[in-house]
């Protein structure tokens, strides 16, 4: 993934073309003399490497965190998804009520969050 920052500052003055500046079949104003150019600020590039991330699995893992730089292991956080909601409420509607809290009992039914455990700050989503 490659992401570019640029520092545009750019001198927007009236081009002084000749079809801006007068109306159809009236003569056309001396050229400008052409502006100096303008020193060119250097672009800042900001490069992200994703292939360089570690995948995050259903367990905790050691890493450093991006945010606070502290080594140490994820917090896991188990949270329902929208199948978890789907699938209760097939239960529900197919008449098995009394199976409806099954899903949110499942891991296998819920997403799997990773967290740092020093500054909370969110690293990450399980693969399944």
């Amino acid at each position: 993934m490659l992401i570019k920052e640029f520092n545009m500052d750019v001198d927007l003055k009236p081009l002084g073309l000749s079809y801006m500046a007068s109306a159809p079949g009236a003569p056309a104003p001396a050229a400008a003399a052409p502006a100096p150019a303008a020193a060119a600020a250097p672009a800042t590039v900001l490069l992200v490497n994703a292939a360089g991330a570690t995948p995050l699995g259903p367990e905790p893992q050691r890493m450093t965190c991006p945010s606070c730089h502290n080594v140490m292991q994820t917090r896991l956080e188990l949270r329902s998804n929208k199948n978890t909601h789907l699938i209760a409420l097939v239960l529900c509607v197919t008449g098995l009520i009394c199976l409806v809290p099954l899903p949110y009992c499942l891991k296998s039914c819920r997403s799997l969050y990773h967290y740092c455990s020093c500054c909370n700050q969110y690293l990450g989503k399980a693969a399944n």
